[in-house]
């Protein structure tokens, strides 16, 4: 009979929701234009990894960074409203503001 491959093992329970997102992905007409949920963007690029699926690891990539530029304007400015230089802001604000700087 045809073989059959049961990915429930494979990839992580929260992952799950999202495989039906991943074969839109497989059966679009030009994956370079497929538009990524922001919503289910980590969960896509983490079974994109899983799989080895290197097409949307590119997509899922491209528009996680997409997504974390629009916001981190935002991020930034509340973070420039209460520093004081020459002062330390924190361990927690100085990782957060070196990630996304």
């Amino acid at each position: 009979g045809p073989q059959q491959s049961d990915l429930s093992n494979v990839l992580p329970s929260a992952c799950h929701c999202v495989f039906e997102v991943v074969l839109d992905f497989i059966y679009s007409a030009d994956q370079t234009l497929f538009e990524v949920p922001d919503s289910k963007v980590v969960l896509l690029l983490k079974v994109a990894e899983i799989l080895g699926m290197g097409k949307l690891i590119e997509r899922a990539s491209a528009s996680l960074v997409e997504y974390v530029g629009l916001k981190a304007p935002n991020l930034l400015e509340q973070m420039l409203s209460f520093y004081i230089p020459g002062t330390d802001e924190g361990p927690a604000i100085r990782g957060v503001r070196d990630r996304i700087v």
